[in-house]
């Protein structure tokens, strides 16, 4: 889920969907904190950086045709 994507808190904020007002109070927390938000940009950006880059990516590949040729050869 949204929790395993960034660190709450750090690296953006959740909110409850269908929900205005809770969202409503995200961006003004957001607003009436430039530095915040801008250390919350750089952490998500980190975050992005780090888990979905290419390499990250092929190394999961590989590992999910592993896995899927060790249970055909059992």
């Amino acid at each position: 889920g949204p929790n395993a994507l960034m660190d709450v808190n750090q690296a953006g904020l959740l909110v409850t969907k269908q929900d205005p007002e809770v969202l409503a109070q995200a961006i003004i927390q957001i607003l009436a904190d430039p530095e915040k938000a801008k250390a919350m940009g750089r952490r998500g950006r980190e975050l992005v950086e780090t888990k979905y880059n290419w390499h990250t990516i092929v190394q999961q590949v590989i590992g999910i045709y592993k896995e899927t040729l060790a249970k055909k050869k059992a």
